[in-house]
Formats: C-alpha cells, sequence, structure tokens
C-alpha cells in the first residue's frame, strides 16, 4: 500500500468551502496511494465519473457509487480520476475532485482501453448498482472489458464475504 490521503484533510467530503481543487493540487498521488471520503452518508456520497461528467457535475453515469460515509480507494495504475457529489447543489458548489496518479515507473502505466474503474481497488458497489455502471467510452463497453469488471466485482465481494462459497461460484 501506499500513501493515504484524507479527501480535504480534517475538513473531510462536504460542503462547507473546503477548495478540493487546491487540496489536491498539493499532493503528489501514485499509483498504490489510498485516498478516504469521511462524509455524512445523509446529505452526501461519492461517485467516480468521466471527465466530461465531472466538468459538467452529471451524475447520471457513474463508473462507481459510494455511500458509507467513510469509503476508501486505492489507485493501482497512473491516470486522472474524477469524483463529484452528486447530491443537488453540491457538486457545481465545489464538492468535486479530481485525482492525478502518477506511476512510480513505467511498469505502472494503465492500458489505454481499461476502463477506470478496473484501476482501483475493488470499490465498495453493491451488485444491486452494477446495472448503474455505464463506461463512458465505445471501447469500454466491449463486452470482454464488462464481463471482466463484473468478475473484479464478484472477486472483491468474495473476498469480504468468504472466498470459499464465491470462489465455487466461478469454478
Amino acid at each position: 500500500m501506499g500513501d493515504q490521503y484524507m479527501v480535504g484533510d480534517s475538513s473531510g467530503w462536504n460542503s462547507q468551502g473546503t477548495d478540493y481543487k487546491s487540496w489536491a493540487s498539493t499532493i503528489q498521488f501514485y499509483v498504490n496511494d489510498v485516498i478516504f471520503f469521511n462524509y455524512n452518508p445523509q446529505i452526501h456520497d461519492v461517485m467516480q465519473v468521466s471527465k466530461g461528467d465531472y466538468e459538467e457535475c452529471i451524475a447520471g453515469n457513474p463508473l462507481a457509487w459510494y455511500k458509507s460515509g467513510s469509503d476508501t480507494v486505492q489507485f493501482f495504475a497512473s491516470g486522472n480520476f474524477y469524483f463529484i457529489c452528486s447530491y443537488p447543489g453540491m457538486c457545481p458548489s465545489g464538492q468535486k475532485v479530481e485525482i492525478n496518479v502518477l506511476s512510480r515507473n513505467t511498469t505502472d502505466n494503465p492500458t489505454p482501453m481499461t476502463p477506470p474503474l478496473s484501476t482501483l481497488a475493488p470499490p465498495h458497489v453493491h451488485p444491486y448498482y452494477w446495472g448503474l455502471l455505464r463506461p463512458s467510452s465505445s471501447a469500454e463497453r466491449s463486452r470482454g472489458l464488462k464481463h471482466k469488471f463484473i468478475v473484479r466485482q464478484f472477486l472483491g465481494l468474495s473476498r469480504r464475504f468468504g472466498g470459499d462459497v464465491c470462489r465455487e461460484l466461478l469454478n
């Protein structure tokens, strides 16, 4: 595991005037680093979105949706990752953050066809929300990548809920 960072430092993930762009610009993020989102789940959430949805504050096509109030994301590849709060008015008022993750060496670079979610540690996404996860490009819509994503999600849940039972279902 790399370095660990609380998004927004002691302020956490909220709409109380934290400048997340400035916060992220002071940190050099690397592959294997971990970010934590700490917030009140009754009035906030965290969505990983595409760059376009981040810029326009569109929450309709999340790549991942976190709602526990205490969420962890580990980066397994370099690239830009975009997170917003989907509650009305929060993203436009600045509750969004872009994380630029750098490689420590050249072997950490992601392949261009890899969907952003597959480069993260298994997110805590309930199977109900799998249908809500919509890749943003035609390359990411390919059948193989979708199945690869679902298998990774299933294996992540397998680790959380007793791997032997879930592993049997995959064989």
